[in-house]
């Protein structure tokens, strides 16, 4: 998912992505560090031992990224350029955080999965 933000009083937007880890991280040039300074993206070695972590304990673990654009750059008319041009910007972007999300099984689960395997299907979770 992505968000453009105009900021204020600035000819800059900042465009917010965020989404699965494994595609983010490939895009990233730099690790926003708790500092607020930007390291360069070899700091991303702790965030993916951190994200596999999580990801072992049942986490799903999303990436949270930004880069500023220039204002004057973003289409603005509804001809499908604006799409096309968000899609091409999630490159050089900044990683500012990783985040985990405990999302259990509903109860139903486990008996669903059950009908799945007496009836022949592979599950895989």
């Amino acid at each position: 998912m992505l968000t453009l933000a105009r900021v204020k009083n600035s000819s800059e937007a900042i465009i917010f992505v965020k989404g699965a880890p494994d595609f983010l991280f490939k895009v990233c040039k730099t690790v926003l560090a708790p500092d607020g300074s930007s390291l360069p993206i070899e700091a991303l070695e702790s965030v993916i031992a951190t994200q596999e972590q999580w990801s072992n304990q049942g986490q799903r673990v999303i990436a949270i990224c930004s880069r500023k654009v220039p204002y004057k750059n973003i289409p603005v008319d509804d001809s499908g350029l604006l799409e096309k041009w968000a899609t091409e910007s999630i490159r050089d972007m900044e990683l500012l955080s990783i985040v985990g999300i405990l999302d259990p099984p509903r109860k139903e689960v486990p008996a669903a999965v059950q009908t799945f395997k007496d009836a022949g299907i592979r599950v895989f979770m």
